[in-house]
């Protein structure tokens, strides 16, 4: 649906916040890799922003819990990230307050692992 609404408007202005979490149904988890990797190679050159929060299953579908608290392959994401080989700012959501110093601390730590 983004990639058909990016080509209607077909706008230069119009850009992505990249937020994968919001794309995986419980039943797409299995399957985050190669997910991923599409996303990326269809909506990469309109990516302006992304967000860093997590994903993971639950009885009513996926929930959305601060970064490293579920299932997204933090590794994979920032390497698609980083292969956009543009400045991005990265937006840290989904955590209360008593969580911020972890949760940028595992988000800064797979940065820096970064090849």
């Amino acid at each position: 649906r983004v990639e058909r609404l990016l080509a209607e408007v077909d706008s230069p202005a119009l850009r992505l916040v990249m937020d994968p979490c919001n794309y995986f149904r419980s039943e797409d988890l299995p399957r985050m890799k190669p997910m991923l990797k599409d996303m990326f190679q269809r909506l990469g050159p309109k990516i302006a922003i992304a967000h860093a929060k997590d994903v993971k299953d639950s009885p009513k579908g996926p929930e959305h819990p601060a970064p490293g608290k579920g299932v997204l392959d933090y590794p994979l994401y920032f390497q698609l990230l980083a292969e956009l080989d543009r400045p991005l700012d990265l937006v840290i959501e989904h955590l209360p307050l008593d969580d911020v110093v972890r949760s940028r601390a595992y988000v800064v730590d797979h940065i820096e692992k970064l090849p």
